[in-house]
């Protein structure tokens, strides 16, 4: 995690605030936060139909996708996917991903892949 990263974070959380919170003051309490070296290493987690677990690599600002690692139930490492950063994955069948892809002005739209295997 760099000095940009959280600079980028702490003035897009003041910019959706702004108005409703003493900014200036918020700005000053969060750059002084102890701010982690690193990024968590996963985002999310979800099981499949077939009780395969889902792990999301946690999502880097400045890049365009996201990574997912699939593992099955006896904890080997079975697939390997990447999805655009605006698709957020809810559920996962057998043979599909649904999730939530974001457009660039926040609409959402409901989409459905087809998993092949």
């Amino acid at each position: 995690m760099t000095a940009t990263h959280i600079d980028r974070y702490v003035r897009a959380l003041i910019a959706r605030r702004a108005g409703r919170v003493n900014t200036g003051e918020v700005e000053r309490y969060l750059r002084a936060l102890s701010w982690p070296k690193a990024f968590p290493a996963y985002d999310r987690i979800l099981v499949d139909a077939s009780d395969n677990l889902w792990v999301e690599d946690y999502p880097i600002p400045e890049v365009s996708h996201r990574e997912w690692t699939v593992f099955n139930a006896t904890g080997k490492r079975v697939a390997a996917l990447t999805v655009p950063s605006g698709f957020r994955a809810l559920e996962v069948g057998r043979d599909y991903v649904l999730g939530v892809w974001t457009d660039e002005l926040d609409v959402e739209y409901v989409r459905l892949f087809t998993l092949v295997k």
